[in-house]
């Protein structure tokens, strides 16, 4: 049998991807890990927004030398901590890091160094109504990793936003209207109740 005609190209196809608000009464929480070298310089940022697309805080911060993976978890440890403290009760985690979601599922796969923050994590889900986590393209999470992108390239500390800094500004605002089109070989959908 002469196999030249078949093809070894993988089918390719276009998804719409853009930023969709969540439920009324729930909260997003867009988060981002960065490395600078994967490991290297690591900062972590994140933004809330409402039910209308209206920003309720954003934050980030520089966590040292770190791999992607580190950076991730602090991006969901202190994004937890800040919702609580803006008192959102029902959230939708959104997150591009398979990775993470893969770990808040199954945290007896995760490596010893992430094992705490995801205990930290965790015991902070705990005091939230209802908890969705989901995964998202990295296109629709921009603003989340300009703001961890930042915090590791100038080693920023941990900083609330409460009126959001100019590098992000053109972001923020155009968020819930952005879209685009992404090219793939596969369509990885994720999304889970945590509470």
């Amino acid at each position: 049998m002469n196999n030249s005609n078949i093809s070894s190209k993988k089918r390719t196809f276009s998804i719409l991807c853009n930023w969709q608000p969540p439920p009324t009464e729930w909260f997003k929480l867009n988060i981002d890990g960065s490395s600078l070298g994967n490991p290297g310089k690591s900062g972590y940022g994140g933004i809330i927004r409402d039910e209308a697309g209206n920003i309720i805080v954003a934050f980030s911060g520089y966590i040292g030398n770190a791999t992607n993976n580190v950076a991730e978890c602090w991006a969901l440890r202190n994004g937890l901590d800040v919702a609580r403290k803006y008192n959102c009760r029902n959230i939708i985690i959104e997150t591009d890091s398979k990775t993470l979601l893969h770990l808040l599922r199954r945290e007896d796969s995760a490596p010893k160094v992430l094992i705490p923050l995801l205990r930290d994590s965790r015991k902070l889900l705990q005091e939230f109504g209802s908890v969705k986590a989901t995964f998202c393209y990295r296109e629709v999470n921009r603003t989340a990793d300009l703001l961890a992108r930042s915090a590791a390239v100038n080693e920023d500390p941990m900083q609330i936003f409460l009126q959001m800094p100019p590098f992000v500004h053109e972001f923020v605002m155009t968020d819930p209207y952005y879209s685009c089109t992404r090219i793939t070989t596969s369509h990885f959908v994720m999304a889970f109740n945590l509470q």
